[in-house]
């Protein structure tokens, strides 16, 4: 037997992955639902050791979809989820080249919490290499954005900065 407040914990967990993927529109038009967003939110849901589990599990039967999932699960915008303070490591472990071009398509916000954790100047600079810099093509840009991730992912398992407990928004 299930206690109900498993059940309903899960189902709560489960309406909150579907109404962040769009699979709860309130509308009667059918949205397009994004499989991979909603497998990402789910796991973030979980506790992080039986998350990193079903990740390892679906990775046996196809390791391309545990890794996109991965990379679903944490994106370049959930930046903004890290403290300003924990910044630095990050900034200092990614080329400036690299920076820039992540930055080409970032929201105000994200600019905004990367500039705060520099120094006033080493921003200014970034601010004047990003209006100088040429626009790239998008599969560039987010190829620099998911290096800046992988770099976060790797510092937070060094211990050297701390990452946003999964499930928190």
């Amino acid at each position: 037997e299930i206690p109900e407040s498993a059940v309903t914990e899960a189902s709560e967990a489960l309406a909150r992955a579907l109404a962040a993927t769009g699979g709860l529109s309130s509308s009667d038009q059918r949205t397009e639902f994004d499989g991979l967003a909603f497998a990402a939110a789910l796991l973030n849901e979980l506790p992080a050791e039986q998350g990193d589990a079903l990740l390892d599990r679906v990775s046996q039967q196809d390791a391309s979809i545990a890794t996109r999932v991965r990379e679903a699960m944490f994106t370049f915008e959930d930046l903004l989820r890290i403290e300003q303070r924990q910044m630095g490591p990050l900034l200092r472990a990614v080329q400036s080249e690299v920076l820039v071009m992540a930055l080409q398509t970032a929201g105000e916000d994200l600019r905004a919490h990367l500039f705060g954790a520099l120094s006033q100047r080493a921003a200014q600079t970034l601010k004047e290499d990003l209006a100088a810099s040429k626009p790239r093509r998008i599969s560039e840009v987010e190829a620099a954005q998911r290096q800046i991730v992988e770099a976060a992912t790797r510092l937070a398992a060094e211990g050297q900065i701390n990452m946003p407990p999964r499930g928190e928004g």
